[in-house]
């Protein structure tokens, strides 16, 4: 069997990031995949494993399958092979034209979690659909991290909550910001630290997006009357690499997610696979690879969307998930508090990561093949 991946491999997103290691999860198992790159957005990250450079380069004759893994509005259709089309989506409702277009341009549709599925379902989807979690190259986890100095110079010890994503309204950092200001005063000793990304700014433009919202978020607060009485945030916007987003893991203690709803979420299960703690919504993707033995689940309630900064995909006909600011306050200082508990999670945790390598996802595509 002979199988073309198409997908934003080189772009630097989530996208590309789990493209490659679906990619790398079918070689695993002994199936014949060559990548075959889309350049959506004029980047071309080439800091990427050298066998997919490698597959990349590989000739076939024949293609059997082609797996389409990118937005469905861009899907095409074949006659001579089986069209697979895979994608993420994090609301109840999905686009009309999406719906359209997965009808019409695949024979299969894979998705990432129970609740896309029922997603797809809702929305008038016919064709077959399977849940295909992420895979994880799992032996990054069994390597050893050196913190990073610089963070720990400034945070003297202190317990540190953190977060990883692109800078938008799904995200919804302004529920962290709240939980987190409201909940601990300035004297104690805990922080808060920020790695954030923006499409299309430079480093230096979401440095200076990020710290107004900030500003805003405490401005709204109206603890203090003086901002400077406010706890710091510590945020960090340069683009780094796997090595140092490890190291940034390994330097921190907490990682929470506050977003209206994820597909999956790459930076949670990282944290999970280095024994970190993780606070996250009991929504979305996350119901199927965390629960109460592993993580601190935050209850959420529906809402419509609304504000989003990609109106052509997300309005308010559609729902997410909202999480509730006063438990994840309570559960931040839980967290912080029982040290004991955190490290009990933390071996579960990394369990249960393993549950998605390479091998094993490898093995659930090929038997859905």
């Amino acid at each position: 069997m002979n199988i073309s991946y198409l997908g934003v491999h080189c772009d630097g997103s989530g996208y590309s990031q789990a493209g490659i290691d679906y990619i790398l999860a079918i070689d695993s198992v002994g199936l014949n995949v060559k990548p075959v790159t889309l350049h959506l957005n004029g980047l071309n990250n080439q800091d990427l494993p050298k066998r997919f450079f490698e597959l990349e380069k590989k000739k076939i004759s024949q293609t059997d399958v082609v797996i389409q893994h990118y937005l469905p509005s861009m899907f095409q259709y074949s006659g001579k092979v089986k069209n697979i089309g895979l994608f993420a989506w994090e609301t109840d409702k999905l686009p009309s034209l999406w719906v359209n277009r997965l009808n019409q341009m695949v024979d299969e549709v894979w998705v990432i979690n129970n609740q896309q599925k029922q997603a797809c379902i809702s929305s008038g989807v016919k064709k077959a659909i399977q849940v295909i979690p992420h895979a994880v190259d799992v032996n990054k986890f069994n390597k050893h991290y050196e913190p990073l100095e610089q963070i720990k110079s400034v945070t003297n010890n202190n317990f540190i909550f953190y977060t990883i994503c692109e800078f938008g309204r799904r995200k919804n950092l302004e529920a962290l910001l709240r939980a987190f200001h409201t909940e601990f005063e300035p004297g104690e000793p805990v922080e808060l630290i920020l790695k954030i990304n923006k499409s299309g700014l430079s480093d230096e433009q979401t440095s200076s997006m990020l710290s107004e919202f900030c500003k805003k978020v405490k401005e709204s607060l109206g603890k203090f009357s003086n901002l400077n009485y406010y706890k710091r945030d510590i945020t960090i916007t340069n683009r780094i690499n796997e090595e140092s987003l490890m190291r940034l893991h390994e330097t921190c203690d907490c990682y929470i997610n506050t977003s209206f709803g994820e597909a999956w979420s790459i930076p949670t299960v990282d944290s999970l696979g280095l024994g970190k703690s993780v606070i996250a919504p009991a929504s979305t993707g996350f119901l199927d690879y965390l629960n109460s033995d592993c993580a601190w689940l935050i209850p959420t309630i529906k809402v419509p969307c609304f504000a989003s900064d990609n109106i052509s995909l997300y309005d308010s006909s559609q729902n997410w998930w909202s999480i509730d600011i006063n438990e994840l306050k309570q559960t931040m200082r839980h967290v912080y508090s029982n040290k004991e508990e955190r490290k009990c999670k933390s071996i579960l945790a990394k369990e249960r990561v393993f549950n998605y390598s390479y091998q094993k996802i490898g093995e659930l595509i090929k038997s859905k093949l």
